[in-house]
């Protein structure tokens, strides 16, 4: 089975999370923007390298949240994701289509997150943690299910 490591990091600003989308099968996916981790990087540097890469903006990591799983059985493929609050240090989120196939990189209200799809889906811990304001210790959240993928 192949495993891999996904750093993302979940920006807000005014009520919105910074999300990429993509289209899969004429579906929208909206994704946590991070990446895969390269030989000798941190978490936290595969995020500042990916989002520079693909968005062009300068971002700084804060605490760790969520620890999540997600399996592809069909391609035989598991994900550990390692999700982080972050904040945008400098720049203005655009695309550079020679390091992302996203379609573009969206701000989007935190109310519109409950009805799309989200990779990965972390939607109920985020709005569950939102209700109480604060996080106080990174919570694993075990195997998602996305079963529009």
């Amino acid at each position: 089975m192949n495993v891999s490591v996904r750093p993302s990091v979940l920006i807000m600003q005014e009520n919105t999370l910074l999300l990429m989308r993509y289209c899969y099968s004429g579906k929208d996916l909206f994704q946590i923007p991070g990446g895969n981790m390269e030989a000798g990087e941190t978490p936290e540097d595969t995020i500042e390298r990916e989002l520079y890469e693909e968005i062009n903006i300068q971002v700084h990591t804060h605490q760790l949240l969520y620890i999540a799983q997600t399996v592809r059985a069909e391609k035989n493929k598991t994900v550990i994701h390692l999700i982080f609050s972050g904040s945008v240090v400098s720049g203005i989120p655009e695309l550079n289509p020679q390091h992302t196939s996203a379609l573009e990189a969206i701000w989007m209200p935190l109310q519109q997150i409950k009805n799309i799809h989200l990779y990965p889906d972390v939607r109920y811990a985020l709005f569950e943690e939102r209700g109480r304001n604060k996080i106080t210790a990174t919570r694993y959240l075990g195997r998602i299910e996305q079963h529009w993928l």
